[in-house]
C-alpha cells in the first residue's frame, strides 16, 4: 500500500544517513538506488532518475561494476516507463556488457528481459521475442522464479499481439501461479491486467472485466499510479469495444484526471514531460473522439487543449532561468567537455567537407573521404544526443526546478474571453481516420468533422514537398487545392472575421495555410493568418508584449554567399536608422550582448534543421569573441528577450519546423525564441529562396512601419511578393507564430 512505500522511503533514507556517517560509500549508493526504485514504482520519474544518478557516483568511484550495471538497467526502465525506448535500449546495452563481462547471470537475465520489453514497445516483435527467450533461459538457469514469471508475463502479451492466444494464456497463467506462490502482489496485479487484455482480444468481455477489476484493486491498494492508469485505460477500451461510450468516457477521464496528469505534474523538465505526454497521447485521443461522437464538444475541446503542447505551455508560464546557476559542478564539467568535443567534431566536419569539394582526387579517395564524413556525422550525432541528456540531468537536479509552476490549460470560456471580435480561432485535432476542427469566436463554438485520414493527409503533404515544390510549374498546385478542400472548405461558412488564429496539430504543423487555394484564391487573400502552439498560450502573450522602443537589430549574410540577404538587412536597417550588421559584423557575440535591448531582432542567415537532435538545429553567424558562430536551439533558451523584444524574424531556412511528437510538442528554433521572451516569431517551413525572401521581408517591414498589425503586414507582403514570384514556394513559407497585433506604441 502507499503507506508501505512511505515507510520504505523513510527506512532507506535513515539507512543512507547511517551509511554516510560510517563513510560507507557502497551503502550510500545502494540506499540511493533503492530510493530511486520506490519513486519509480510511485510514478515519480524525475526523483527516480535523480536518485539512480546519485547511486551511480559511488558505484563508479568504487569500481563496483555489478551495482553500476543494475542501476544503469534501472535508469533504462525509467525511460521505458516514459516512452523513451531508444534511450532505454542505450542504458540496457551498457548494463548488459558489464553483466556479461562479470558473469552476473541474474543481472543479465533482468537486462535481457528489459531489452525485450523495449523492442516490444518499438514494435520489433521478432527481436523482442528473441530477447525474452534468452532471458527465460538465463532465469531458469539461475532458478530466478520471479524473473522467469516476469518474462512469461511479457511473452504472454507478445503472443497476444501476434494472435497466438492459447500460448498467451498458457504463459500468463504460469506467471500468475508463480506470483501468487511468491506473494508478489504488485506483479500479480500486472499479470491479472495482462490476462484481461488477452480475454478482451478473444471477445470474452465479462471475463476480461473480471481480471481487469482484480488488477485495478491491487494497483490502487499498493499505490502504483502508473499501473492504475494502464488498467483504467484498458477497461475504458473494453467498454468502448462493447459500444458503452458513457462508461468508456468515464474510465478514460479517470485515467487522465486522477493518474496521468498527477504524474505529469511531478515530472521535472520539459523533456520528461514531453515524452510522458507522447506516451499517453492515445488515451487523450480515444477520449476526445468519444466526447465528439457523443456531442460533448466543449468537453472535447478542453481535453484537446490538455493534450497539446503541455510542456511548452509550462515553459512559457515560467520566466527563463539559467539552470547552470547552482548546478552540480561535476555535471557542468561534463557539459563543458561535451561542448568542446562537439565543437571539435563540427570543425573537423567542416574541414573534411571543404577538402572533398576542393580536392580533385580519384574516385576511391573520394569514397574514403565520404566514409570519413559519415563516421564523423555519426559520432557527432551521438555526442549531441549525450549532450541533450546531460542538459536534462542538469535541469532536473537543479534546486530551482522544483519551484517551476505547472499550469492548467485554459478552458473554452477563458479562451473565448481572450479573443477579440475580429479573430476566429480554428483548432485542429488529427486522428487516424478523421480530423476534428473546432471553430471558436468570442461567443461561439462550432464543431466540424473533416473526413480525411492521417495517412491521406501525409500523402498529400509528401506530394507537395517532394514533387510540386520541385517543379514550381503551377501557381495553384494540386496538393494545396486538396488541402484546402480537406481543411478549409467545410469551415468557410463559419469564417466571418478578418483574422484567423490557427492551432495546428500533428502533421498540420508542416502545412503553409496561407497558400491553401480553391484554384483561384488563396486563404491569405481573405484572412490575416497566424499560428498558435495551443489556444491556452494566449493568456501569456499579453504579458510578453512590451512598449515599442522602435529599435531593430538586423544581422545577415555572415558568409558572403547570400547577396540578397545582405541587401535585405541593409534596406530594413535603413528604415529604422540602424547600422546593418552583415559579413564579419554579423557576429554571434553581438547577438548575445545586444539582443536584450532591441525591440525587433531580424536574422537573415543560413538555418539548418537537425531532425535527429532538434536541440542542435542551428542559425549560423560569424564566430569570434568566445562564440563559435553556431546559435543552436538549446542555446536560444538562454537568450534574454524579456525586457524589450516584441518580434523575432528568422529570415532563414527551416526555422519554423521541428520534430513533432504525438503529444504535439515541437522542439525547434521558433518555439525556443518564444520561450526566450518574444511574443511573436516569423519563421520558415522550408528552404526559402534568397531573392524572393529579400523582397518579402522588405515589404513586411514597410507595412509594419505603416502601422499594420504583424499578421496583416505578413499577409500584404506575401501578396506583393506573389506578383513577381507567383508560386507559393517563394512567398508562403513564412509563418507568424504568437501575438498577431500591432507593435505597441510608446
Amino acid at each position: 500500500c502507499p503507506t508501505t512505500y512511505s515507510k520504505a522511503l523513510n527506512s532507506y533514507n535513515e539507512a543512507r544517513v547511517v551509511f554516510s556517517n560510517l563513510k560507507d560509500s557502497l551503502g550510500v549508493g545502494m540506499s540511493f538506488n533503492n530510493i530511486g526504485e520506490i519513486y519509480r514504482i510511485l510514478g515519480n520519474y524525475s526523483l527516480a532518475l535523480t536518485y539512480y544518478e546519485k547511486a551511480l557516483i559511488p558505484f563508479q568511484q568504487l569500481n563496483e561494476s555489478l551495482f553500476k550495471a543494475a542501476t544503469l538497467s534501472n535508469i533504462g526502465t525509467v525511460y521505458n516507463d516514459l516512452g523513451q525506448y531508444s534511450t532505454a535500449l542505450n542504458f540496457y546495452n551498457k548494463a548488459l556488457v558489464i553483466q556479461q563481462e562479470m558473469t552476473d547471470k541474474q543481472g543479465e537475465g533482468t537486462t535481457l528481459h528489459n531489452l525485450g520489453y523495449a523492442y516490444d514497445k518499438l514494435e520489433q516483435n521478432s527481436t523482442a521475442q528473441e530477447y525474452y527467450q534468452k532471458a527465460l533461459i538465463v532465469r531458469r538457469q539461475t532458478k530466478d522464479n520471479q524473473g522467469e514469471a516476469l518474462t512469461l508475463n511479457n511473452l504472454g502479451l507478445l503472443y497476444n499481439e501476434l494472435g497466438q492466444h492459447s500460448q498467451a494464456l498458457d504463459s500468463l497463467e504460469k506467471a500468475l501461479k508463480t506470483f501468487k506462490e511468491l506473494g508478489d502482489i504488485p506483479n500479480e496485479g500486472n499479470t491479472l491486467d495482462s490476462l484481461g487484455t488477452v480475454y478482451k482480444s478473444l471477445g470474452q468481455y465479462n471475463k476480461a472485466l473480471e481480471y481487469y477489476q482484480q488488477a485495478l484493486s491491487i494497483q490502487q491498494d499498493i499505490g502504483n499510479r502508473t499501473g492504475e492508469g494502464i488498467v483504467l485505460t484498458n477497461i475504458g477500451d473494453l467498454y468502448q469495444q462493447q459500444g458503452n461510450n458513457s462508461q468508456a468516457i468515464s474510465l478514460y477521464q479517470k485515467a487522465i484526471d486522477d493518474v496521468i496528469e498527477t504524474i505529469f505534474v511531478d515530472l521535472r523538465g520539459e523533456e520528461l514531460q514531453s515524452s510522458f505526454a507522447n506516451k499517453h497521447a492515445d488515451t487523450y485521443a480515444r477520449l476526445i473522439n468519444l466526447l465528439w461522437d457523443e456531442g460533448r464538444y466543449q468537453e472535447a475541446f478542453d481535453y484537446v487543449e490538455r493534450a497539446k503542447a503541455r510542456s511548452f505551455l509550462n515553459q512559457i508560464a515560467n520566466r527563463p532561468r539559467d539552470f547552470r546557476i547552482d548546478a552540480d559542478v561535476n555535471l557542468l564539467k561534463q557539459e563543458q567537455k561535451l561542448r568542446d568535443e562537439i565543437n571539435i567534431l563540427n570543425n573537423q566536419l567542416i574541414a573534411l567537407n571543404s577538402s572533398i569539394i576542393s580536392e580533385k582526387t580519384t574516385e576511391e579517395i573520394q569514397q574514403q573521404l565520404q566514409n570519413k564524413v559519415a563516421n564523423l556525422k555519426s559520432t557527432l550525432t551521438n555526442r549531441q544526443q549525450d549532450y541533450s541528456k546531460l542538459l536534462q540531468q542538469i535541469k532536473r537536479n537543479n534546486p530551482e526546478t522544483a519551484d517551476l509552476v505547472t499550469v492548467n490549460p485554459a478552458k473554452l470560456e477563458e479562451i473565448q474571453s481572450l479573443l477579440d471580435k475580429d479573430t476566429t480561432l480554428v483548432e485542429y485535432f488529427v486522428t487516424e481516420d478523421r480530423i476534428l476542427a473546432f471553430i471558436v469566436t468570442h461567443k461561439t463554438l462550432i464543431p466540424v468533422t473533416l473526413l480525411v485520414s492521417k495517412k491521406d493527409l501525409q500523402t498529400t503533404i509528401d506530394t507537395l514537398y517532394e514533387y510540386e515544390f520541385a517543379t514550381l510549374e503551377n501557381a495553384h498546385p494540386h496538393s494545396l487545392k486538396q488541402l484546402h478542400q480537406n481543411l478549409i472548405s467545410p469551415l468557410q461558412p463559419y469564417l466571418s472575421t478578418s483574422k484567423i488564429a490557427i492551432v495546428p496539430h500533428n502533421l498540420l504543423h508542416y502545412i503553409p495555410f496561407a497558400a491553401l487555394t480553391n484554384g483561384e484564391n488563396y486563404l491569405s487573400d481573405d484572412y490575416a493568418l497566424f499560428n498558435l502552439p495551443s489556444a491556452s498560450i494566449m493568456r501569456f502573450l499579453e504579458q510578453k508584449r512590451k512598449p515599442q522602443s522602435g529599435t531593430l537589430m538586423a544581422l545577415g549574410n555572415p558568409t558572403f554567399d547570400l547577396p540578397f540577404a545582405k541587401q535585405e538587412v541593409e534596406t530594413i536597417s535603413a528604415m529604422y536608422g540602424n547600422e546593418p550588421l552583415t559579413g564579419q559584423k554579423a557576429n554571434e557575440n553581438i547577438l548575445w550582448s545586444q539582443a536584450a535591448q532591441t525591440g525587433i531582432l531580424h536574422l537573415a542567415t543560413h538555418g539548418e534543421y537537425n531532425p535527429i537532435s532538434p536541440l542542435f538545429s542551428t542559425l549560423y553567424f560569424v564566430p569570434g569573441d568566445g562564440y563559435d558562430g553556431r546559435l543552436e536551439t538549446h542555446e536560444i533558451y538562454g537568450l534574454n528577450l524579456q525586457a524589450a523584444t516584441n518580434l523575432v524574424v528568422l529570415s532563414a531556412c527551416q526555422t519554423q519546423i521541428g520534430k513533432v511528437s504525438d503529444g504535439d510538442e515541437v522542439v525547434g528554433l521558433n518555439r525556443a525564441f518564444l520561450y526566450a521572451g518574444t511574443p511573436s516569431v516569423v519563421a520558415s517551413l522550408w528552404n526559402v529562396d534568397d531573392e524572393s525572401t529579400s523582397l518579402l521581408m522588405q515589404q513586411f517591414y514597410g507595412y509594419l512601419r505603416a502601422g499594420k498589425s504583424k499578421a496583416e503586414a505578413l499577409k500584404l507582403a506575401q501578396q506583393d511578393t506573389r506578383r513577381k514570384y507567383p508560386h507559393p514556394y517563394y512567398w508562403a513559407g513564412f509563418v507568424l507564430t504568437g501575438d498577431s497585433g500591432k507593435l505597441i506604441a510608446d
